[in-house]
């Protein structure tokens, strides 16, 4: 027999940006205010959760073409849902410089420093969206992969309110 889960007994996200990830990750309409957080917040929020989800989706070692067509696929994906005559910020890091951020995520050593932090949270929200979708994570597994982000956040410093 199916029993029916108290989503209130579940782990949840601890930041009101968890809260908006999970609430666009999942399209559930829901409308999150995190607007209270300092950019830096978003950055080093979006960052741990990036990080999650790539060592989700990869592993340390994992070859250089097998980034190299995750970050294609984003890019191939992100083109054929952008209107022709819009320029999508995506556009403006490079596949490479993509590829190194996962690469970081993985913890290679790769050197990021030229990567802007808008650059950087667009390109981790994208692949943060299509690891999900790719692996076709249930909500749970959402959650739980916003909760260790928020929790590496923590462990740089980044207080939870």
């Amino acid at each position: 027999m199916f029993r029916r889960v108290d989503r209130r007994s579940l782990v949840r996200p601890q930041t009101a940006y968890g809260e908006w990830l999970l609430s666009q990750i999942l399209n559930d309409g829901r409308d999150v205010d995190a607007s209270g957080l300092s950019p830096e917040q978003h950055f080093t929020i979006c960052q741990g959760v990036f990080e999650a989800a790539i060592n989700r989706r990869f592993s340390p070692g994992t070859d250089v073409s097998t980034l190299n067509e995750f970050v294609m696929w984003i890019y191939d994906r992100v083109q054929r849902l952008t209107p022709i005559d819009y320029s999508h910020p995506i556009d403006a890091i490079r596949p490479i410089d993509a590829e190194a951020l996962i690469r970081e995520a993985l913890g290679e050593e790769v050197d990021t420093k030229g990567i802007s932090p808008g650059e950087r949270m667009w390109f981790e929200w994208l692949a943060i969206v299509f690891v999900v979708d790719d692996l076709k994570l249930p909500e749970q597994d959402v959650i739980s992969i916003i909760v260790q982000g928020e929790r590496t956040a923590q462990s740089r410093g980044y207080q939870l309110k």
